[in-house]
């Protein structure tokens, strides 16, 4: 995920003149959406490594019963944090840089 990360923020970066509005955003997302997927693996791999808690044995299924709103929260984070990214953009406040 690492690598999908870093090649998103490069185009982010380096294309403020050579790419469209449309996919300068679109980099934007992906770059957020890469990272919070990064993230999520490093929190849960940490977690469960420091204190392995938080899941249950049924029937000899792996059952992860609080998953999907872990997944909810960390993608919220990633949005909450795009989005004064974009609101600068389309206001033109990125536009000095460089």
């Amino acid at each position: 995920m690492w690598r999908t990360e870093a090649i998103f923020l490069g185009v982010y970066l380096y294309g403020w003149r050579r790419l469209t509005p449309r996919m300068h955003l679109l980099s934007g997302g992906l770059v957020a959406f890469s990272g919070a997927l990064s993230a999520f693996f490093v929190v849960t791999a940490n977690s469960w490594m420091n204190s392995p808690t938080g899941f249950a044995v049924a029937g000899g299924n792996l059952v992860i019963p609080l998953a999907v709103s872990i997944a909810l929260y960390i993608l919220l984070a990633a949005i909450v944090g795009i989005l004064p990214a974009a609101q600068l953009q389309r206001s033109g406040g990125f536009r000095n840089v460089g």
